[in-house]
């Protein structure tokens, strides 16, 4: 699995919590120490289309058996696409040639935290939405959504 903040392969730190059904095994990222409990969504490749055009970003989001049942306020990170600081999007420098800060893209990558409410009683599969957390389009310069695809974590580890 890719961390979502520094898009590494890191290898993976087990990090043991206490919840209310036992001690719940979390990974985290060795390299930049972020949760590993949220994890890209593959689409097919027309919807993928269709969603980049959108800004719109999918993510699957791990939740622990307590957190499904009682609702949690969850902090996520990902990394999102916003207009390049230096050109604004316009993908030109003032000298008229590609801007050098995002190599003529008009758009930069930026860490990003959202802290998401989740509702008691989720099911699994259900899907959240954050609107206007998700990347930044150049044409009409507003952000997409984010989806959170709601999974089960692996069962907990009895101690």
């Amino acid at each position: 699995m890719l961390c979502q903040l520094c898009h590494q392969r890191p290898a993976t730190r087990r990090l043991d919590t206490l919840d209310d059904k036992g001690i719940v095994e979390r990974h985290v990222c060795d390299v930049c120490a972020a949760p590993l409990d949220l994890e890209p969504l593959e689409l097919p490749s027309s919807s993928k289309r269709e969603s980049a055009k959108r800004g719109d970003l999918h993510f699957r989001l791990y939740l622990s058996d307590g957190e499904i049942a009682q609702g949690a306020a969850k902090e996520i990170r990902l990394r999102r696409k916003r207009l390049c600081p230096t050109c604004d999007g316009a993908k030109r420098g003032s000298d008229r040639e590609p801007c050098r800060h995002c190599n003529g893209r008009g758009l930069t990558e930026e860490p990003c935290r959202a802290t998401v409410k989740m509702p008691a009683g989720l099911k699994e599969g259900k899907i959240l939405r954050l609107k206007g957390q998700g990347d930044v389009r150049l044409a009409d310069r507003a952000r997409g959504d984010v989806y959170l695809e709601i999974a089960r974590q692996s069962a907990p580890v009895l101690g």
